[in-house]
């Protein structure tokens, strides 16, 4: 790929190739291409003029990298692993292992990886490139799979990307088509237009009546990718920064929102308040709700090269972003964050994560927790050993629109359209995080799944964090149930509904304060949670009488202040609600542990009219 493309146009505009190293051809016309971003005149200039050092074969090795010659620049990175072995760093030997991929060099792909290993220690992208070697042909000579994927009708010697669907059955995506920009200055990076924002009707792979949207949406320098929200009325666009410099004296991009008006006019673009002129934000993509924002950032504090964010609007504004975590973002790049409609699936593009080469489209699905720690590369046809990126699928999953650069001799990037052969299969989850009363996470708390005829399906133990979840096929009506010691019991009642997959269910449990009594009213003939059922308990020893009535979730509880462990008590429960027959149990119980006593365990508290 022309990887400027991503790594230029729409995330930094930076390359810290070099690190803090002192560059003995810095003064040269050959380092002025390169700052310039011109790459191509960088590797004319660097091959005529060939460097005496580690230092300026790193340079012509990155300019053969941006500008689209993976196979060479490999072999500059292992001419300095071989000639230069004082100078060579870890870096040198990573960019070999991922440069090797991309020329598709794997066995030296592998060579590398376990040199890296030997050298360096552990390695996630290293052990992966070992460990799952194996898997390559099956990635790379897939001939059926998930998706089948083309080229569009508007492949051609400019540069299209980051397509995302509009309202009405449109396409919309970031192009250097020149069409009218007769006013646009020249990238010289590239030798083409600055990105704008165009957009196309949809017909399959067809994409036609191409437009670039009004003149709201662009500006002098890089305008795209957007992303649409609010059935369309609400867009965040990434653009340059064009009174930010970063150390290199480059401007990074920076995300701004737009709305709008009830005239139909986008006339209230505001930037995104965590933009900053020292780092990009870039690779917006909105829920359809407009409340989410998922974004693409090297800011500091990330794991490396850029990692995927996302922020929330508040009544306060865009919170904080949080990153993705590491089992999304690795040290590499991980970029173009896509949700599905039903946040059932993450989208994205990393170099980081086991893949073909270059960018790989992945896919990450929520695990058990709740997290998104499931990564599955789809392989060929959707990924190659160049650059694949910005996969987005239509709300029912099946087709979408992705940014490749894999037809090499054209050294530009092209959107594919891609079909889904074979519909997704996806488990429902029950998530959330099991708290105390000060809002701490209970670790190694007992959790359990419990259908409608009080039947406890499955069990799970709480992470370090609190965190639980389970993951189930059918549709239904669940309890979440959990205990730990030193809390009362915590619960809730979940539906489910064939439309929504995930579910979050954070339960509070209050510290035990004494003994109890706990129960849970069944209607015996619907078998559900029966609500206002009154609860009458008499201790028969001294007459003393409490009342009560069953929550929404059939739950009720007595606490018994009086009572005391080792101690036999006399028991009469009353349960009464109209239309139903009333139910009388009489029973003897000695406590001898602190806790609730569950009453369904000795009882049978179901209802019958």
């Amino acid at each position: 790929m022309n990887y400027s493309v991503v790594k230029i146009f729409c995330l930094s505009l930076v390359f810290l190739f070099l690190g803090n190293t002192n560059l003995h051809a810095q003064d040269s016309k050959c380092a002025e291409f390169f700052r310039a971003m011109e790459y191509e005149k960088a590797v004319l200039c660097l091959e005529k003029n060939q460097p005496t050092s580690a230092e300026g074969w790193r340079m012509l090795g990155e300019a053969y990298r941006l500008s689209g010659k993976a196979s060479k620049a490999f072999r500059m990175y292992d001419r300095i692993l071989k000639n230069y072995d004082d100078e060579a760093t870890q870096t040198d030997l990573l960019k070999a292992m991922v440069y090797s991929r991309m020329a598709r060099q794997y066995g030296k792909s592998v060579e590398y990886a376990q040199q890296l290993l030997d050298q360096y220690g552990n390695n996630r992208l290293a052990s992966d490139i070992i460990e799952l070697d194996s898997l390559m042909d099956e990635l790379s000579d897939r001939k059926t799979g998930i998706f089948s994927a083309s080229p569009t009708s508007i492949s051609d010697d400019q540069i299209d990307i980051g397509p995302m669907f509009m309202s009405g059955g449109e396409l919309v995506f970031a192009s250097s088509r020149r069409k009218a920009q007769p006013k646009r200055v020249e990238n010289t990076s590239t030798g083409l237009g600055f990105l704008d924002v165009f957009k196309a009707t949809i017909d399959g792979k067809n994409l036609e009546n191409i437009t670039r949207l009004d003149g709201s949406f662009q500006t002098d320098y890089h305008d795209g990718p957007v992303s649409f929200a609010k059935e369309g009325s609400m867009a965040a666009i990434s653009r340059t920064l064009e009174n930010g410099y970063n150390a290199q004296g480059q401007m990074p991009l920076g995300i701004f929102i737009g709305n709008k008006s009830e005239y139909g006019e986008w006339d209230s673009w505001e930037a995104f308040p965590h933009n900053d002129p020292t780092f990009s934000c870039t690779h917006p993509f909105l829920t359809a709700d407009g409340k989410r924002l998922y974004f693409s950032s090297n800011m500091p504090g990330g794991s490396g090269g850029s990692d995927i964010y996302y922020s929330d609007y508040t009544a306060e504004g865009w919170s904080k972003p949080e990153n993705m975590g590491s089992r999304i973002n690795t040290s590499f790049d991980e970029v173009f964050p896509v949700m599905t409609q039903r946040g059932d699936m993450l989208l994205f593009a990393s170099d980081g994560h086991f893949g073909l080469g270059g960018l790989d489209v992945l896919i990450a699905r929520k695990s058990s927790l709740g997290i998104y720690d499931i990564i599955d590369n789809p392989g060929a046809p959707v990924n190659s050993p160049l650059d694949d990126y910005g996969l987005v699928l239509d709300p029912m999953l099946e087709y979408g629109y992705f940014t490749t650069n894999r037809q090499a001799s054209k050294n530009r990037e092209d959107i594919y359209y891609v079909k889904v052969e074979v519909p997704f299969e996806f488990s429902k989850i029950i998530s959330g995080i099991v708290r105390d009363t000060a809002g701490n996470g209970i670790p190694n708390s007992d959790v359990q799944l419990v259908d409608s005829f009080l039947n406890v399906l499955m069990t799970t133990k709480t992470d370090e964090e609190g965190r639980y979840g389970f993951e189930l096929q059918e549709n239904g009506r669940y309890l979440v149930e959990a205990r730990a010691e030193g809390y009362n019991e915590g619960n809730n009642v979940i539906v489910m509904n064939p439309r929504q997959l995930n579910y979050t269910m954070n339960l509070m449990l209050p510290e035990f304060e004494g003994l109890s009594f706990f129960g849970r009213m069944m209607d015996g003939e619907a078998r559900r949670f029966m609500e206002d059922v009154k609860v009458t308990l008499t201790n028969l020893d001294n007459n003393d009488m409490q009342s009560t009535f069953s929550n929404k979730d059939g739950s009720f509880r007595f606490a018994l202040d009086q009572y005391t462990l080792d101690q036999l008590y006399n028991i009469r429960l009353v349960v009464e609600k109209t239309g139903y027959q009333k139910k009388t149990f009489e029973f003897s119980v000695t406590f001898t542990e602190n806790g609730p006593f569950v009453l369904n365990k000795a009882l049978n508290l179901s209802m019958t009219k």
